[in-house]
C-alpha cells in the first residue's frame, strides 16, 4: 500500500460532539459505511480497500478517486455534453438500484457525494454514511403519519407494501 494516496475517514476524536452526533453516532455510522461497501461493489462506487481498528473507532481506507465534487464545479459540469451528464446520471440510478436491491435507503445524498473527473470522464460516488437498512415491518402496517402541519400538507399519505425480496 506504499507510494500510493488513500482516503481514509474516521470518526474523529471522542471529546469532538457536533450538535447532530456524538462520537458513539459517527462510529455506527462508519460501521454502517462498512457494510454497505461490503454489500455491493459497484463501478461508480469508491473502493472500500480496508478497514482498521483504533481505540477511537474505525479508520475506513479507500482507493484515491481523481476529481472535483460536483458542487464545487457545478457551472463547468453543467457546461458538459448533455450525453455525458445523462451517462453520470445513469451511473447514479444503477448503483442506486443497486444498493436498493440488497436493502439500502438513502439517506442525505447530494452533489457533495458526486466526484467528477473530468480529464478521465468518470463519475464516483463517495460519503454514503447515512444510508441504512430499515427494520422489517413484520405487521405490515403503515408508519404514523406526522400532524399535517409538520409538512404544510393535508396529511395525505401514499403506502406500499413491496413483495419479499427473493
Amino acid at each position: 500500500m506504499r507510494g500510493r494516496k488513500y482516503f481514509v475517514k474516521t470518526a474523529g476524536r471522542p471529546d469532538h460532539t457536533t450538535a447532530a452526533l456524538t462520537h458513539a453516532g459517527r462510529v455506527e455510522l462508519l460501521r454502517s459505511t462498512e457494510r454497505l461497501s461490503k454489500s455491493c461493489s459497484h463501478q461508480a462506487l469508491v473502493p472500500l480497500l480496508r478497514v482498521i481498528e483504533s481505540p477511537e473507532g474505525p479508520l475506513l481506507v479507500y482507493a484515491w478517486a481523481q476529481g472535483a465534487l460536483v458542487r464545487s464545479v457545478q457551472p463547468r459540469f453543467r457546461a458538459l455534453p448533455v450525453e455525458e451528464i445523462l451517462r453520470v446520471l445513469d451511473a447514479v440510478y444503477e448503483l442506486h438500484r443497486d444498493l436498493a436491491r440488497t436493502g439500502w435507503v438513502a439517506s442525505d445524498f447530494y452533489d457533495g457525494c458526486l466526484l467528477y473527473d473530468f480529464e478521465a470522464r468518470g463519475l464516483m460516488v463517495m460519503d454514503l454514511d447515512s444510508y441504512h437498512i430499515p427494520y422489517p415491518n413484520l405487521e405490515q402496517r403503515p408508519p404514523p403519519a406526522p400532524p399535517a402541519h409538520a409538512n404544510g400538507n393535508s396529511g395525505l399519505f401514499i403506502f406500499a407494501s413491496l413483495p419479499p425480496q427473493s
